[in-house]
């Protein structure tokens, strides 16, 4: 049996001393790279923690997209029921004026005093045949 020591072969003492500082530089760079791969997790974290971020955003403006479409389907009914409303204001005008009795010869703008006489003698004065409107109290 052959036995490797340095002092039956030196050929082979170079060899092993060779592989030995070949082992403990990969060792060296297997250490720069965990603190590089530690990075790396670190970092791909981080940016799963904004993609679950990005996708919270997204669905809540998803929402908000679907009730403004919602609310866009309404507007051309809602035009229609704008377009319809200024004639239906005129004719509601119209029917109230209809049966509006006009009182001819009393001035338009009358000041209110806020005494109840006013009016009874007002009454009398234009029209003496119709019984008082006012109250006595």
């Amino acid at each position: 049996m052959n036995s490797l020591t340095t002092a039956d072969n030196p050929e082979h003492s170079t060899t092993v001393d060779h592989i030995l500082q070949e082992i403990t530089a990969m060792g060296r760079h297997l250490e720069g790279m965990d603190s590089t791969i530690s990075t790396l997790v670190a970092e791909t974290k981080s940016i799963c923690l904004d993609i679950a971020g990005f996708q919270s955003t997204v669905s809540d403006l998803e929402q908000h997209v679907v009730a403004v479409e919602d609310h866009l389907n309404t507007v051309p009914d809602r035009d229609q029921e704008l377009l319809f409303l200024p004639s239906k204001l005129v004719d509601l005008e119209d029917r109230s004026r209809r049966d509006n009795v006009r009182f001819f010869g009393f001035p338009e703008h009358v000041k209110e005093t806020g005494r109840k006489t006013n009016g009874r003698r007002l009454h009398r004065r234009r029209n003496p045949f119709f019984p008082p409107f006012c109250s006595t109290r």
